[in-house]
């Protein structure tokens, strides 16, 4: 509960406070060698406070962009994400997944990451649904093009994304769950973090809950393991990299976070059909 409020108490002063700087929305096309995640979904980011020093591709070339208060970006579906943690800086982020929104406040602290604990912290609350006017606010978002030539629409669209999000916030939960929102913020871990070589105990030891129950909730609300799950997520980004980059195969094998690129090729051609090779070449047939 003092999450839900707290991310409530960040929600209320961005919408009364934001001062609606610079809007960004990077287009994907820049080719990037690591670091950098793909996601399904998409991912509104609003600056509160620091700086953050953030590679993005803007019209097809890559470029880092230092993002002061008051900046905020959108990232679609499918278009990589750098997530640079680099500088000390704070910002929320809204993103709306298929029956619900996920809100989280960041925290950076800058440092160097060392073992991965205290680089960030995080707050995080998921709404018990997702209105169908949210929804349709984030998809015009979406399809804006040359953005910068109309930033009142921009900062029009988000001030309503802002103020819907709270309304969902203010909305009695009658589904979502405990267990729902645990399942969905540990598939959002594996998500982010599926090029690592992370595993199920990793997860546990994160969120602080025993190794089996993760099992039980992956069994119960995927029909699958966590094992499988984290497959899907480096075999898409597999062939992302296969499509879009000009990357060897054992150095994508690494990069989707296999150390062995031999059962990358075997367990790539056994869940897509293909090698990686030759679903390279038929991907890159097909944009010509």
């Amino acid at each position: 509960m003092e999450m839900k409020e707290n991310i409530r108490r960040t929600l209320k002063q961005t919408i009364d406070g934001f001062p609606f700087r610079k809007f960004f929305l990077p287009d994907g096309k820049a080719k990037i060698e690591h670091h950098f995640s793909i996601q399904p979904y998409v991912r509104l980011i609003l600056i509160l406070s620091g700086i953050k020093r953030e590679p993005m591709s803007l019209n097809g070339k890559r470029e880092t962009v230092t993002l002061h208060p008051g900046d905020y970006y959108l990232i679609r579906r499918e278009v990589w994400e750098y997530t640079s943690f680099s500088t000390e800086h704070e910002f929320l982020c809204l993103v709306p997944r298929n029956t619900y929104l996920r809100l989280v406040h960041y925290r950076i602290s800058g440092k160097p990451a060392g073992n991965g604990e205290n680089l960030f912290e995080s707050e995080w609350y998921h709404t018990p649904g997702l209105s169908a006017p949210l929804q349709h606010a984030f998809d015009a978002l979406s399809l804006l093009e040359e953005s910068r030539r109309e930033p009142d629409l921009c900062k029009d669209l988000v001030r309503a994304i802002l103020r819907l999000s709270l309304q969902e916030m203010q909305k009695e939960i009658l589904h979502a769950g405990k267990s729902n929102m645990t399942f969905e913020a540990i598939r959002e871990f594996v998500e982010t973090h599926c090029s690592e070589p992370i595993s199920r105990n990793d997860a546990a030891q994160y969120f602080r809950l025993n190794p089996s129950y993760i099992s039980q909730l992956f069994r119960r609300k995927s029909n699958g393991t966590f094992q499988e799950y984290l497959l899907k997520c480096r075999i898409a980004k597999a062939r992302f990299l296969l499509s879009e980059t000009t990357l060897p195969v054992k150095a994508i094998a690494e990069e989707c976070g296999w150390s062995d690129d031999v059962y990358f090729i075997r367990q790539f051609h056994r869940q897509t059909g293909l090698p990686p090779g030759k679903f390279r070449l038929i991907n890159r047939t097909k944009r010509l």
